[in-house]
């Protein structure tokens, strides 16, 4: 079996793929909008020397550079600490803060990410980030000794923190219910497809079998078995009638008195006296006319002799 056999058979059983792709489509949609929103808030700041000494007397930037003191700030407020006070100060569900590579010889900068449910929420955690950054810089700098006059400065660098409306993880799951949708409707239509192929074949095998069980003396042509008779036995329709005919038969032919029977019909009589015996009737003559009781007798005699 090929694509082309699959895709036939879930042609004809569209009333099976169809409905299952319609119903994948609607549950890929209700899932798109049932990720919840979530707003992600960003802000660049940089890091320059002291404005009063030009970084005269920062041992820091004399030693390292301003890009060792940014990389010393973002450590510092990316730290677990200080990135679950910002969390719990603004009520925002993640924070963030890397240093943004800069071609050389330019100023060092930091970029500053908040995401929270809320857009006011993501951007009050940027905020409240950028003020952090500053008192997480000026630690630094008094912990290594350096006179405040040439402390290293935060300033902006982007006006308004950029706000972005995300839904994670939206595209995976709605890329994986279409996947699996489209996988189980052309099963569904396969699978029945087969199964609806194969019916034909298995009446025609049962409808053989009833056949053949018809030919058998105990079954008739539709498979039922044909009643018993009265003494127990299995008996056709046509072995009855043949058996009504003989026991009825009998009462057509009677034995004269002092006779035997011959088995042949009688013939009427001439006196009109009945039927008289056409066979070896000896010197008795003509006998008798008989009664009904009598008639009967001998018919039944004759009837079971012929048993």
């Amino acid at each position: 079996m090929d694509l082309f056999d699959v895709a036939q058979a879930c042609r004809r059983r569209w009333y099976v793929t169809v409905p299952l792709a319609l119903l994948t489509l609607a549950m890929a949609g209700l899932a798109y909008y049932a990720v919840p929103v979530v707003y992600r808030a960003s802000a660049v700041v940089g890091l320059a020397p002291s404005p009063l000494t030009g970084g005269e007397g920062n041992g820091i930037i004399n030693n390292g550079g301003t890009i060792m003191l940014a990389n010393l700030t973002a450590a510092g407020i990316d730290s677990a600490s200080v990135a679950q006070d910002i969390k719990d100060s603004s009520g925002a569900t993640d924070f963030a803060a890397a240093v943004v590579a800069v071609p050389g010889g330019q100023m060092p900068m930091l970029n500053l990410v908040a995401s929270a449910r809320d857009r006011d929420t993501a951007v009050s955690a940027v905020t409240i980030a950028q003020q952090r950054a500053q008192d997480e810089l000026d630690r630094i700098q008094a912990n290594a000794g350096i006179s405040e006059r040439a402390y290293g400065v935060i300033y902006q660098v982007s006006g308004t923190p950029n706000v972005e409306e995300l839904r994670p993880g939206r595209k995976k799951l709605v890329a994986g219910i279409v996947g699996l949708g489209v996988i189980v409707s052309v099963l569904a239509g396969l699978l029945w497809d087969l199964r609806k192929s194969r019916e034909p074949k298995e009446n025609g095998a049962v409808s053989n079998e009833s056949a053949a069980r018809g030919t058998d003396g105990g079954e008739d042509g539709d498979g039922d078995p044909i009643a018993d008779g009265p003494d127990g036995q299995t008996h056709d329709h046509v072995n009855d009638s043949t058996r009504y005919l003989l026991d009825h038969e009998s009462a057509m032919f009677h034995s004269p008195a002092g006779g035997r029977n011959t088995g042949e019909p009688g013939r009427a009589d001439p006196a009109g006296r009945g039927l008289v015996d056409s066979g070896e009737a000896g010197d008795a003559g003509p006998s008798e006319p008989r009664s009904p009781a009598e008639t009967e007798r001998g018919g039944n005699a004759t009837s079971r002799h012929r048993r």
